[in-house]
């Protein structure tokens, strides 16, 4: 224990001394009990105070004799123990330096020949004092690289070119690796090569995505290209183009991901533990060729058969893909078009399809049964699994996709029915689509081709629109017609002939405010033609599949009535349904989007038809040059018409309906009569094209014309047959239903219902007794139902059920019903009586909406 310093003694007794002096001043005062209880208690405090200074300074101390030892320890370990204290050390330093000469020169040559002696410079490269001779050499080709590689950059890293560029990067990736990180030198490194620090870690980076091994990248790859993170787009002209170097690009093609990069990430991380990476890292490894979804992405008008028949074969491989000891004779198939060629006989020599009667299921030595079935596959008993897959079915008046949890045995067996049809419809809409392309290449002269389609409507919006415009928004129907003709040297500049041949392409749009009938469309093209001089003989005309607008009865008479209206023959071939998917959509997408885009940019203010028509016909009738159309949509003339005024009522027109007329593909008009020839395929071979049937060079696949005579209806004639005259009469209605009238309700379930209007409201939100809710903006009418008594008899009874309100849309009002009488039945409460007249005129009223 060490001594208290003088002054520190000094001090205490001043201390000391001033409070005996306090003290003794106060024990003048008190008694002499008093005077010894304070003076014990301050003496006792005194000695706790010392007590606790004196252990202060045995810490100090102590802590201090601590360090001391420890650096002498240190400065033994560094000496190897040569000298046991650092004053040892120091005195002999001390001793040899006041040996050494006074003058510097004389004593760096003294030190530097103690440094060169074999022995002591041996001992000074093994502390790291001295460098030896190859650490030297290897320290000066280090300098001299680094200066020329300082110089190299110097000269490309301003140039602005692709290659410079690359130079540059190639060479900071071979300077900057794992030990320039691990020693945290970037900084430095960025200094000495005067290169921003920034390039140093992209140069890393880099450098680290190149030195990859194939096995990790090719891991990152197909983590996101697998079919449960991304899918292809099923537009083959989906290709994503990437520049490598000038006019060198790598293709493929665009996928779309189905999950999120993070739900991607969190996959990826669970399936590989072992690779240790960051979710920026991993998002950064994405594939050029990998997008977003957008809403453009979305695939709609899809076939139903092709979409169904493709999720239940997922399903059931999915399903066999679980199963354990699958035998091989049990084939796991990758793609439809694999499982489907084995179940039919194979192709014949030269032939491009399976036979007919393997395709139509009336083959013996093939079909359904060759797609073999697991006895797992086939469990239909309560214990078998459950099983997830979705199919379409009717759900009341809708067409949905539902996902069911059923036994596998359901699954296979909706499958194996899906595979009686599938492979016929894939041959027809290959087949309708290959003659097609064979008739557009080769047109004979006096010939044209016209593929019609109706485009959705465009909605006529403002930029600037309020709030009443934006719910009562004005639609114009656009109907496109892609025609193909052979050039006239008149209107195209060249002459075609049958040796030098100049096809023509040209889109014809018709403009209307409503949904007029296509044969105002076909007038208007055959006008053109007329117009321009073109002599037709025969128009072929390619449409798709909808009863309403190409291939009602109405429709095929129209057809068979082409002669006797424009002068030539038709021929309408009709694509496989939902498989008329073509350059007519794009012509009626493409007109859609330039209006829009010339609305958004206040160019214009389109609010109907007419005002579209006007855009179209001063902006779009010379289609924009562009090195990118390809051949097979490539268009020379856009031919504008608005048709405000048209022939609806044309009672000479309405047909009996024609059997089998749903799996017609090809009818052609006679001689302008009321009888046309149909056949289930169509077909352009060069037998064909010279109306020389009987040596049809396909005849093993289409069959023959078939000549049927079309009966016209008798009796009353509806007047609202189009779609045209349907909105303009519904809107007369709607305004004709005030309160207190009886109005009948069209609906689907029912012939029709009757309600007694009690007023009406209109963009606003409702919910009636029924259950029924109403959205804002919606057009209702309120009211009172009529329900019907007795069934079974005639004239009509009608109860008013005033217990419950209802709402209902102001659209399906279809017929305002005159005042009507009251039933003599004695009854509470009181009937309504419909007669049988008034019941038919009703009927009447509802057809043709």
């Amino acid at each position: 224990m060490g001594k208290p310093s003088s002054s520190e003694t000094i001090r205490l007794r001043e201390g000391k001394k001033r409070k005996e002096e306090k003290v003794r001043e106060t024990n003048v005062t008190d008694n002499s009990v008093t005077k010894k209880y304070h003076w014990a208690l301050y003496k006792r405090r005194q000695r706790a105070r010392a007590k606790e200074e004196i252990k202060q300074k045995e810490e100090k101390s102590r802590a201090t004799k601590s360090k001391c030892r420890c650096s002498s320890e240190v400065s033994g370990q560094s000496g190897d123990k040569i000298f046991p204290t650092r004053m040892a050390k120091k005195r002999r330093v001390d001793l040899v330096k006041s040996q050494l000469p006074k003058s510097p020169a004389k004593k760096i040559a003294v030190v530097a020949a103690l440094i060169e002696s074999p022995t002591t410079r041996k001992g000074l490269e093994n502390r790291g004092l001295v460098v030896s001779g190859e650490k030297s050499e290897e320290a000066e080709v280090a300098v001299s690289a680094l200066r020329d590689e300082r110089d190299a950059i110097s000269d490309t890293k301003g140039q602005r070119s692709n290659d410079s560029r690359a130079a540059t990067q190639t060479a900071l990736g071979f300077l900057c690796g794992e030990t320039i990180q691990k020693k945290r030198m970037k900084t430095k490194v960025s200094k000495m090569l005067n290169i921003n620090r920034k390039r140093i870690g992209k140069a890393f980076n880099h450098r680290t995505k190149v030195l990859k091994s194939k096995k990790s990248c090719w891991t990152y790859t197909e983590r996101r290209t697998s079919p449960d993170i991304s899918r292809t787009t099923p537009n083959k002209k989906d290709i994503v183009r990437r520049r490598l170097a000038p006019k060198t690009y790598v293709t493929h093609a665009k996928q779309i991901l189905e999950k999120t990069q993070t739900e991607a990430y969190l996959e990826f991380k669970q399936k590989y533990p072992d690779i240790q990476m960051g979710q920026r890292s991993f998002e950064s490894c994405k594939p050029f060729y990998i997008s977003i979804p957008q809403s453009q992405d979305r695939v709609s008008c899809c076939c139903r058969i092709h979409i169904e028949t493709r999720m239940i074969f997922q399903s059931c491989m999915e399903f066999r893909r679980q199963l354990s000891h699958c035998p091989e004779e049990y084939v796991v198939y990758k793609h439809t078009t694999d499982l489907v060629n084995n179940t039919l006989c194979p192709k014949q020599k030269n032939e491009e399809y399976h036979h007919p009667d393997c395709l139509l299921q009336k083959c013996k030595n093939c079909g359904v049964a060759g797609f073999k079935i697991l006895e797992k596959e086939n469990y239909s008993t309560d214990a078998a699994p459950l099983v997830k897959w979705r199919k379409f079915e009717y759900v009341i008046v809708l067409t949905m996709i539902t996902q069911t949890k059923r036994n596998s045995n359901e699954m296979f067996a909706c499958f194996q029915n899906l595979l009686q049809t599938y492979p016929a419809h894939q041959f027809r809409a290959n087949w309708q689509n290959q003659q097609l392309r064979e008739l557009v290449e080769n047109i004979p002269i006096g010939h044209a081709v016209a593929i019609h389609d109706y485009s959705e409507n465009y909605s006529c919006a403002m930029q600037d629109q309020i709030e009443s415009l934006y719910f009562a928004q004005v639609q114009a129907s656009i109907h496109v017609t892609i025609l193909h003709r052979h050039a006239l040297m008149n209107v195209d500049g060249i002459e075609s002939t049958e040796e030098n041949p100049s096809p023509v392409t040209e889109h014809i749009f018709v403009i209307s405010p409503d949904h007029h009938s296509v044969h105002s469309a076909r007038k208007f093209m055959a006008g053109y033609l007329k117009e321009i001089g073109y002599d037709l003989k025969i128009m072929h005309e390619w449409t798709d599949g909808c009863s309403t607008q190409y291939k009602s009865r109405h429709c095929l008479g129209d057809v068979a009535q082409s002669s006797s209206d424009f002068g030539y023959v038709t021929i309408r071939n009709y694509f496989e349904t939902s498989h008329a998917k073509g350059p007519q959509d794009g012509a009626g997408a493409n007109l859609k989007h330039k209006a829009d885009m010339a609305v958004i940019k206040r160019q214009v203010v389109i609010r109907n038809a007419k005002k579209l028509y006007e855009f179209a016909e001063s902006t779009m009738k010379d289609p924009a040059p562009s090195r990118y159309q390809s051949e097979s949509v490539k268009v020379k003339w856009r031919i504008f018409f608005y048709d405000n005024e048209m022939l609806r009522n044309r009672r000479d027109r309405y047909f009996k309906e024609i059997k089998g007329n749903r799996s017609i593909h090809a009818v052609v008009s006679t001689d302008g009569g009321c009888s046309l020839s149909s056949r289930f395929l169509s077909c352009y071979c060069d037998a064909c094209l010279d109306w020389s049937y009987a040596s049809c060079e396909n005849s093993a696949y289409v069959d023959n014309w078939e000549e049927q005579e079309l009966e016209r209806e008798g009796g009353h004639q509806p007047t609202v047959v189009t779609r045209g005259d349907v909105s303009t009469t519904l809107e007369a209605i709607k305004h004709l239903a005030t309160k207190d009238a009886i109005v009948t309700l069209l609906l689907l379930t029912e012939e029709y219902y009757l309600l007694q209007v009690i007023g009406e409201v209109l963009l606003t939100e409702e919910r009636d007794d029924w259950g029924a809710t109403y959205p804002p903006g919606a057009e209702i009418i309120c009211g009172y139902f009529l329900a019907r008594k007795r069934a079974s008899s005639s004239p009509y009874y009608y109860e008013l059920v005033r217990e419950k309100e209802a709402a209902v849309y102001a659209a399906t009002v279809r017929y305002i019903c005159p005042e009507l009488r009251v039933s003599s039945i004695q009854a509470q409460p009181l009937l309504y009586e419909i007669s049988e007249e008034l019941h038919m005129d009703i009927l009447e009223s509802l057809h043709g909406f």
